[in-house]
């Protein structure tokens, strides 16, 4: 099999549906997902600079920055106060089983 030299293999790919001048800003897209979720990923380096993420709960502000409480003792604040490059990844919610997100089952992990 051989590789394509474009990304997506140089074909175009289908036509976008409406008038894209309508379409909400990426920005707009941003704050939109961010107020609706509450749950996100936030990503900090350890001291020996390995990745390292943790779930946290976060609510958003007037301007729909998002806004967390973090503890003193947990891991990502450690990081986060050796180094200051860190992350937030937000993405849409599967389904809703209840249940704070720390608790929630993580891949490789019986439960």
């Amino acid at each position: 099999m051989e590789r394509p030299s474009e990304h997506g293999g140089g074909r175009r790919g289908p036509a976008i549906a409406g008038d894209p001048t309508s379409f909400p800003s990426d920005a707009e897209l941003a704050r939109t997902l961010t107020a609706g979720q509450r749950q996100a990923t936030l990503c900090t380096l350890t001291a020996d600079g390995y990745p390292y993420g943790s779930v946290v709960s976060y609510a958003v502000d007037g301007a729909g920055a998002p806004l967390m409480l973090i503890s003193e003792l947990a891991e990502h604040t450690v990081n986060a106060r050796g180094d200051d490059r860190v992350s937030m990844l937000i993405a849409a919610a599967g389904p809703r089983d209840g249940g704070p997100p720390q608790g929630k089952r993580r891949a490789g992990r019986p439960g």
